[in-house]
């Protein structure tokens, strides 16, 4: 009997000390980046505006854009696309000297609506290492969960295709992702939550014999409907990353400042005629500052010329002017 006591008293404490916890499970973001390998269906041959179930079953086809239409066995420029790209991306641009390409036993894949099928290229040739291929500005109505997936390993072969992609979201990394070829497509693929309006995407690949490419790229996202915006025909734009310019025509320019007063800024800058020499010793020649405002760095309004050199005869030991 005491025994049975004792059992009961431990128990009743054992009650006591394990007192109900709620317990809440988070749950489990997916990873900012993956690959697909193997798959050549991007989207759902039933209903293309929907992705294909590789790329998970909530996902819908906003855009796309392949390279590499109208040409077979040989390079051309970047007009030889097929795209229908969402409303919310503003432009796409490309690095200087890269090109399409479509050559005998590249891979194609379908493209959405009965337009047939596309097999070929982004390629830059001379490139070493990781070498960037385009820039991608978004614009107004990112959806707040994009994927950009990325056709790669698409040549029938593993020689020239990309072993890692890099994408940068404003400069910042966003992913690298490793490519092991076999002569397949892959989608490699990023998941981009909360983009602004503004946002430049640069996508990278590290170079395989001197080549880097890639076959097309493909956004997507929960939405059910995105609007398309037109194609602009003709090769799509060089990647330009002044922040601004400034001429004038007839002169050259030295040793120039840049101040910002509110939203304008300001250029003063040392001033002489264009020639074939353009001395400063010569008649006319940095002699005052050049000024120029501008509230885009692009736009230049100009105003007169300030602090006109006063010329005087050179001291004793010199050979040249001065200016006082």
């Amino acid at each position: 009997m005491k025994r049975k006591d004792l059992h009961l008293v431990l128990a009743a404490s054992f009650l006591v000390l394990i007192a109900p916890v709620s317990i809440a499970f988070a749950a489990v973001p997916p990873p900012s980046s993956g690959v697909v390998t193997n798959s050549m269906e991007w989207f759902d041959a039933s209903d293309p505006s929907r992705a294909g179930a590789v790329f998970g079953d909530n996902r819908h086809v906003d855009g796309w854009l392949f390279f590499g239409e109208g040409i077979v066995g040989e390079f051309g420029d970047t007009s030889q696309r097929a795209e229908s790209l969402p409303a919310y991306i503003e432009s796409i641009a490309v690095v200087a000297g890269a090109r399409t390409a479509n050559f005998p036993g590249y891979a194609a894949v379908s493209l959405p609506d009965g337009k047939g099928s596309m097999a070929g290229t982004l390629t830059l040739s001379d490139a070493q290492g990781r070498a960037e291929l385009l820039t991608i500005r978004i614009g107004a109505g990112v959806p707040r969960d994009l994927r950009l997936a990325v056709l790669v390993d698409n040549l029938g072969t593993v020689d020239y295709v990309p072993r890692k992609a890099v994408l940068l979201v404003d400069g910042s990394p966003s992913g690298d992702v490793v490519v092991q070829p076999d002569g397949q497509p892959d989608w490699i693929y990023w998941n981009l939550p909360e983009l602004k309006p503004g946002a430049e995407l640069s996508l990278s690949v590290e170079a395989d014999n001197g080549v880097a490419v890639i076959g097309g790229l493909v956004f997507l996202s929960p939405q059910p409907r995105t609007a398309r915006k037109e194609a602009v025909p003709g090769p799509l734009p060089v990647i330009d990353r002044k922040v601004g310019e400034f001429s004038r025509e007839g002169e050259y320019v030295k040793d120039y400042y840049v101040f910002r007063e509110g939203d304008t800024f300001h250029l003063f800058y040392n001033v002489g005629i264009a020639g074939e020499s353009q001395q400063w010793f010569e008649a006319g020649n940095e002699k005052a500052f050049g000024h120029a405002t501008s509230k885009d760095l692009k736009t230049w309004e100009h105003h007169p010329r300030v602090l006109e050199a006063v010329l005087r005869a050179a001291p004793a030991g010199y050979r040249h002017v001065v200016v006082g």
